[in-house]
């Protein structure tokens, strides 16, 4: 077992299959059950003895390895400065017979995670995988460009899986109570989309998937950093990443530079919906009513209706409902909900039934806010409009359902919990609308919409010391 001390030097016997393709993406004890290591003899040239070793890491511990041949390799332990836990790596096949005749280096480097992860790179390919720093980093400047190998196109498949992957953790983080718990997924999640980027540094969903794990962090220059890089690898054509970029400086209240990114995003792909919605939101925002019509009814032209974006409609509809057109918003919505990917959005459902619920009609509402829950039975604002319209038609027990099931879905969502406890101060029940009170608070501090209606709850109680002060809290949390 080798876990400290002096540097010792292994011989390791490769298994039956190609050690630069599968052992090598293990950790070190997974490559140990893969491997026949044998102590080197000092100045001898027999054949090392034929004796299996069970490689152990704890701590801080890193490894080197040379493939001198074929069949055996050198492997070399020696302490390191630091715990260990870079992203794994990539790698390139260079032949079919199963063994690399090429010098692989295998490092390692320092994030303080406390567990040991394996980078491989080529002497010849200079291949690096790096935690996320903007860099690009080489390996071994001593190869000659002569020697250099074209590279093999990565499988897009692989790629697809670490996307989904990562997004898949991305979301789950955001159903977590648990604060701690959130920011570890969004971690791990980042941890996969730098290995997606690393396998492919011009596929831009990398890049957009990194950086909205990085806002949500609240690291918007290091966003800013992941969205030039993803533009520079990309050449400036790929239009989701000037998106995002532009999202991020509207968020941040860049009115010149969001407007710029919009405008490089659409110059990009004038087919990209999600760039038009996105610069005609924030048009509305700034009050440019005209204007952001002027782009959502660009964008539903240039775009080509098999690939019809629903959000272009639900925010045309949406804004002519809010102008006070209500024809013209049900035609928006109707049309909408006739395209493929229309009749599958669930806020397009419910933007059209708040429409109708404020018209009047109730069983239209009705079904069409139960059309998107079978399109999208977790949609938190779908079960939160519903419940919001039945509890004003006087029906609390159908509003307290929907509420509770709502939460259940998302317990992570702080307005559910608080129209449940607003709904339940409403009828009279405190101790429970308080409970609800405070996990909300806990939830996100910063929800000051939870902090008031706890306020006033307390204040139509009767207890007005204790409304103040929890006003007072408010404040403090988000001055």
């Amino acid at each position: 077992m080798v876990t400290s001390g002096p540097n010792i030097k292994l011989y390791v016997r490769a298994s039956h299959y190609d050690l630069s393709t599968k052992s090598l993406q293990t950790r070190l004890a997974a490559m140990a059950r893969t491997c026949q290591a044998f102590y080197l003899k000092s100045g001898g040239s027999h054949r090392p003895p034929r004796k299996r070793w069970s490689i152990c890491h704890h701590g801080r511990t890193t490894a080197s390895v040379g493939i001198f041949s074929p069949v055996y390799t050198q492997l070399e332990f020696f302490r390191a400065a630091g715990q260990i836990r870079p992203p794994l790596p990539r790698y390139e096949r260079r032949s079919t017979t199963g063994h690399r005749h090429q010098t692989t280096n295998l490092t390692a480097s320092s994030t303080g995670q406390g567990d040991t992860f394996l980078s491989v790179y080529s002497s010849e390919d200079h291949l690096s995988s790096d935690i996320y720093d903007g860099s690009r980093q080489g390996t071994d400047k001593s190869a000659s460009p002569t020697a250099l190998e074209p590279k093999r196109a990565p499988l897009k498949i692989n790629q697809d899986i670490l996307i989904h992957q990562a997004a898949k953790i991305r979301n789950k983080g955001l159903k977590l109570r648990n604060k701690d718990e959130r920011v570890r997924y969004r971690f791990d999640a980042l941890r996969i989309y730098q290995r997606a980027r690393a396998l492919d540094p011009r596929d831009g969903r990398a890049y957009v998937g990194m950086g909205q794990v990085l806002r949500q962090l609240g690291e918007y220059d290091a966003a800013r950093r992941c969205y030039q890089d993803g533009c520079d690898a990309t050449g400036g054509e790929n239009a989701y990443i000037w998106q995002a970029w532009g999202t991020l400086e509207a968020e941040e209240g860049n009115v010149s530079r969001a407007r710029q990114l919009y405008d490089a995003a659409t110059a990009a792909d004038k087919t990209h919906a999600a760039a038009w919605h996105a610069w005609g939101m924030f048009e509305k925002s700034q009050g440019n009513y005209q204007r952001a019509r002027d782009l959502f009814v660009k964008g539903m032209r240039l775009v080509p209706h098999p690939r019809a974006n629903p959000h272009l409609y639900q925010s045309l509809g949406v804004m002519a409902m809010e102008r006070g057109r209500t024809q013209e918003a049900r035609e928006h919505f109707k049309e909408g909900t006739k395209t493929e990917a229309g009749a599958r959005s669930a806020a397009l459902w419910q933007a059209w039934a708040i429409l109708e619920s404020r018209e009047g009609n109730s069983d239209q509402a009705r079904k069409l806010f139960q059309c998107g829950l079978v399109v999208d039975p977790n949609n938190r604002y779908v079960w939160l409009s519903w419940a919001v319209f039945e509890a004003r038609q006087g029906f609390a027990d159908r509003a307290r359902s929907l509420l509770t099931r709502g939460c259940k879905l998302n317990p992570g969502d702080p307005p559910l919990l608080q129209a449940l406890a607003r709904l339940e101060a409403a009828e009279g029940n405190m101790t429970t609308a308080r409970i609800l009170f405070e996990q909300g608070t806990k939830l996100d501090p910063l929800h000051q919409a939870n902090w008031q209606a706890w306020a006033l709850a307390e204040w139509k109680h009767g207890d007005i010391d204790y409304a103040r002060e929890l006003l007072q809290r408010g404040v403090w949390v988000s001055p």
